[in-house]
């Protein structure tokens, strides 16, 4: 990973020092914290480019996973029009962050930058293993099973090889799976261990031993080496955009 500072990454991206590093704290700009000193992954920036304002800009991880739990209720009921889905949804919720949900889903970008608009949701680590340790890994009841084989599943997607393995694990186990398995970094390695911020909690609607939510497996699939499941995700999460995006149409609940 190349690392750089805050002060260079925001002369490359066009945003104050200051603007860096709350996407650093909000964990939409991938970086670590060394020795006290925010630097940033250079890689992110130039695969990601901008981060703007605007509609598509990336979410804070409770706010990506608030769309991402959103998302799959407005779609888990295909007879329940998206208004009247997203009025049941947010009933319980209180003022301000019903507000705050309604408008990011309406802001939705398209279907191509779904990877960067919820880039927060989990820091990703990539490793190399060989394919009895994968099956471990999947089959770890800490681990909720993301991309093509969460979307598999779940009778929705059929994974091909070469897309890899996307497993969720929150914060707090992560150490203990990595160790558990063996698992070893590599750069390139097919192993995409995404690991979910413990500020997030319940939010993330991630259920340990299931699949993860579809939209974050059809955010994982954009990652896949297979250029024909990058495109069946990138078609599958802009049909999802045309049907938020009929949201402004409805008031707001």
């Amino acid at each position: 990973m190349e690392l750089i500072g805050v002060g260079e990454a925001a002369r490359r991206l066009g945003r104050s020092e200051a603007r860096v590093r709350q996407l650093l704290r909000s964990g939409a700009l991938p970086g670590e914290r060394v020795s006290g000193v925010w630097l940033v992954d250079a890689t992110a920036i130039r695969e990601r480019g901008s981060y703007a304002l605007g509609p598509g800009r990336p979410l804070a991880p409770p706010h990506a996973w608030r769309v991402i739990t959103a998302i799959d209720a407005l779609t888990s009921d295909p007879h329940l029009p998206p208004v009247s889905a997203l009025a049941d949804l947010a009933a319980g919720m209180v003022g301000g962050s019903r507000r705050r949900l309604v408008e990011n889903l309406r802001r939705a970008p398209g279907g191509d930058r779904w990877r960067s608009w919820l880039a927060s949701r989990a820091v990703t680590r990539r490793y190399t293993a060989t394919e009895t340790i994968a099956y471990r890994l999947l089959s770890d009841g800490r681990v909720s099973i993301g991309g093509a084989r969460g979307l598999a599943a779940a009778g929705s997607l059929a994974a091909r090889p070469s897309d890899g393995i996307d497993a969720y694990v929150r914060e707090a186990d992560a150490g203990t799976v990595i160790a558990a398995h063996g698992l070893e970094a590599e750069p390139t390695g097919p192993v995409r261990l995404r690991i979910v911020s413990d500020v997030v909690g319940a939010v993330s609607g991630l259920v340990a031993g299931r699949s993860a939510p579809v939209a974050a497996c059809l955010v994982d699939l954009l990652d896949s080496a297979d250029p024909a499941s990058r495109v069946t995700a990138e078609r599958r999460l802009q049909h999802l955009v045309d049907a938020l995006h009929r949201l402004r149409d409805g008031p707001a609940p």
